[in-house]
């Protein structure tokens, strides 16, 4: 029956013609065989792949996709390849990136307009992989639109997939943002032809020498060739004068795009066709009649607005015959609630249980759920992996497999194999341990490699004597501002100057007007254990003691000297460091200036305090609760900063651009046990002002145990300043982090960023947690550098620069 009378039968019987459609076309399908070249289920799927061969879902021999296709199974057209934009750009072998560190905005043009879906981008620096805008332009420059809902899926560290709501035609696609400088491939999406290999239909067919050869499927066939004995094109006969062609798809799809493709010769047997779509109920949706009637050998018909998903789609003709070298529509499938791909025959696999992951890709907004990854999130993760975005490694202690692989389940971390022993399941990440040596192991348990195991026990060892202390205040918190027990500066020695100490062939800057630290010569070798009597007649404090080598432990021995030494060992060597030494902090306690500080006794040393530049026309004084602190040999410096109270909020902003900081570490809540620790100093969402500085909040990654935000600082006439800021959120006052392998995770993440300006490192009182932290830094660069590490040394030397620093009482 011919769909051109569609207007004169009941729905009853075309919904019948439409089931047996559907079953010719299933029969048609598996009629094909191993086609070479195709894939699915039903071989209804064209290869996309440089090679011309995939496997049977479509998966290309070293993920490389034909020129012209990306996305699963290379099956998504890629407009920009197509298009103007530069060669570094429409590189697909990801060699190229931009280099050009000013670049702020990106256009592409794709040469016409098409309505825009999605996109795929990929980044040189992943803390830049979600720092981008999105706009576009049509074809005369004149409408913009914004990405509206705008939804991302992370592929992988360097790919991210944006997807929009856009229901225009849009030519100039354009990025700007942060991410741009960074950015290497992009790709946008144009589609996936659905048309392929579905059932179809004509209402007579042209006979050439007695054959059949130009049937109705010809025109799906993915063969673009307009000769028709290649029977590369559907001809229908010479006496059906009002002729018609139709597709029934197996499953309902959005399609905003469509393609014809005509013979070379006769071009004007396919001029005045009309193109109407309809849904599974054959409620017309689409029409499109060609009111040119220019013979053309392609047409395109775009279509932006939404309309009800598609099942059937049918072309005909008056007074001449039809010919269709090939049908491309192009969309997307219609899946029901939490599935995806292009049968929807897969369930979403996010983070966030219930959440609709993308049609297209399965990608998750909230990433994949833990103990997955990949663009659709349907791969484990890789061997020795495990948990949220599978960046977990499996313990070392759990026992290899025969490809000596520490193998772990890739969810939760359980060992397939089972412990070493001595580690208890089932992560194998904690030492079996009697209850008196317990609270020494409370941060030291998970001992995976020897980088890892420094970091690990550095944080046991400085922190120990608080792991257990819940019960117990800190000193800070018997001795808030306005007690009566804070240090008094007139009753400390003044230092007239400083002694040297080791930092191999560096030094810390000289301190000067700028606020700079002042200069630390060569050391002596007169370093001694701080006390009353070792302190020099001309009111100089040294600290870089001559500690024994029994106080250095080398790296191939902690594991089992951390296991043959009880707490009461550790005890006993803090106990001989000093909180305080008696270095002037005369400033900082000054009538002006203690109300800046969070708690009373704990504020700066004069000697090593951070100066900012005084302004007396805004009553800005050069005072802030924030000093700077030298590296393990020099390699860095730090500046151990209090966590802004509402008296240095704006203090704060000005140290950091007065430094020109470009990285910070936080490691305090906002609010913890209902007190509150540190205020806000990033917006929630896009800007705040802090005294005359703008601050903007440009991206956020949140992880399960911190969040990664660049904010950008704006000051009249001044350059804007981009900084990366770390913000630790599992780690509560007076304890410990809740895992340690929380902390080693984010401690490479501070790793990966290479800065030459101090780093900023605060929690709430600027001493416990932040020591701590800045305690890990140094003794693991001693590792990695000497083979050892002296964690006694490490502390006392951050004790000369800042007060009760690694606190622990």
């Amino acid at each position: 029956m011919s769909v051109r009378f569609i207007s004169n039968i009941t729905i009853t019987r075309l919904l019948i013609w439409t089931m047996i459609s559907t079953l010719i076309w299933y029969q048609n399908v598996q009629g094909q065989g191993n086609d070479p070249g195709w894939f699915g289920s039903m071989k209804q799927y064209k290869c996309r792949c440089m090679s011309d061969t995939c496997n049977s879902d479509g998966i290309c021999p070293n993920d490389l996709c034909s020129e012209g296709w990306f996305g699963p199974g290379c099956q998504y057209v890629d407009l920009v390849a197509n298009s103007s934009a530069s060669n570094w750009m429409r590189d697909r072998r990801n060699s190229g990136c931009r280099d050009d560190i000013n670049l702020q905005t990106f256009t592409v043009n794709l040469t016409s307009e098409f309505p825009f879906t999605w996109l795929r981008l990929q980044v040189r620096d992943p803390l830049l992989l979600k720092a981008f805008q999105v706009t576009f332009t049509d074809r005369g420059l004149i409408t913009r639109s914004d990405c509206k809902n705008m939804r991302n899926a992370k592929v992988n560290d360097r790919t991210l997939d944006i997807h929009c709501d856009l229901n225009v035609a849009v030519q100039y696609v354009t990025l700007s943002g942060e991410g741009v400088k960074s950015l290497c491939t992009l790709y946008i999406s144009g589609g996936r032809n659905v048309a392929l290999r579905q059932n179809t239909k004509q209402s007579s067919t042209y006979i050439t020498n007695g054959e059949s050869n130009a049937v109705a499927k010809n025109a799906v066939n993915g063969n673009i060739e307009h000769y028709i004995l290649l029977r590369s094109c559907a001809h229908t006969n010479d006496e059906d004068m009002n002729p018609n062609w139709n597709v029934t798809l197996s499953h309902p799809h959005m399609i905003h795009r469509y393609v014809l493709f005509n013979r070379d010769s006769h071009q004007e047997r396919f001029t005045g066709f009309t193109l109407r779509s309809f849904t599974q109920d054959l409620v017309e949706v689409f029409n499109h009649t060609d009111k040119e009637n220019t013979p053309l050998n392609k047409h395109t018909i775009l279509s932006v607005e939404k309309t009800q998903p598609i099942s059937l789609v049918d072309i005909t003709m008056s007074n001449h015959q039809l010919t269709l070298c090939e049908v491309e529509l192009y969309g997307d499938s219609v899946c029901k609630p939490f599935t995806y791909g292009r049968e929807c025959q897969y369930t979403c696999n996010c983070a966030v249980k219930n959440e609709a992951c993308f049609v297209s890709t399965g990608g998750c907004p909230s990433g994949c759920s833990a103990g997955f990854q990949g663009e659709s999130c349907n791969q484990t993760c890789d061997n020795g992996k495990y948990g949220e975005g599978c960046r977990f490694n499996c313990s070392q202690f759990c026992l290899k497999n025969k490809n000596s692989v520490f193998q772990c389940e890739h969810i939760g971390g359980a060992c397939i194999y089972g412990c070493q022993n001595g580690y208890q399941a089932p992560k194998c990440d904690h030492l079996i341990m009697d209850d008196s040596s317990m609270s020494v192991c409370a941060i030291i348990g998970t001992v995976i490699l020897v980088v890892i195991l420094i970091i690990v026990v550095v944080s046991a060892v400085i922190i120990w004597w608080r792991c257990r202390a819940a019960t117990k205040k800190t000193v800070y918190d018997a001795v808030m501002i306005g007690g009566t027990n804070g240090l008094n500066p007139h009753d400390q020695t003044m230092l007239t100057e400083l002694e040297s100490r080791k930092v191999g062939q560096s030094s810390k800057y000289e301190e000067n007007r700028a606020g700079k630290p002042m200069i630390m010569h060569k050391q002596t070798t007169k370093n001694l254990i701080p006390t009353k009597g070792n302190l020099s007649d001309g009111n100089v404090y040294n600290n870089e003691i001559s500690r024994t080598s029994s106080t250095s432990i080398n790296v191939e021995d902690l594991a089992s000297f951390m296991v043959t030494h009880e707490k009461s060992y550790f005890k006993e060597q803090f106990n001989t460091i000093q909180s305080n030494t008696n270095a002037t902090t005369s400033v900082g306690m000054s009538a002006d200036n203690k109300h800046k500080n969070r708690y009373k006794n704990i504020c700066t040393y004069d000697h090593s305090r951070v100066r900012l530049k005084i302004c007396k026309e805004k009553n800005q004084g050069d005072y802030i609760n924030a000093s700077y602190i030298s590296g393990y040999n020099g390699q860095e410096i730090f500046i151990a900063s209090q966590g802004p109270t509402t008296a240095m909020l704006e203090d704060f902003i000005r140290m950091i651009l007065e430094q020109k900081v470009e990285v910070v570490v936080m490691l305090t809540n906002l609010t913890e046990d209902g007190k509150i620790k540190c205020e806000r100093y990033w917006p929630e969402d896009d800007e705040m002002k802090t005294g005359d500085i703008q601050v903007k909040l440009t991206t956020t990654e949140v992880f399960a145990d911190y969040t990664i935000r660049r904010l950008q600082l704006s000051q009249d006439g001044q350059q804007v300043h981009t900084l990366t800021q770390f913000h630790f959120t599992s780690w509560p006052d007076k304890d410990v982090p809740t895992t340690t392998w929380s902390l080693v995770d984010f401690e490479q993440r501070v790793t990966s960023i290479s800065s030459n300006k101090p780093i900023v490192v605060h929690c709430s009182a600027g001493v416990g947690r932040t020591g701590t932290f800045i305690a890990l830094r140094n003794v693991v660069r001693e590792a990695l550098d000497t083979g050892s590490m002296n964690f006694l040394s490490t502390v006392e030397k951050l004790r000369f620069d800042k007060v009760q620093m690694v606190q622990t009482t």
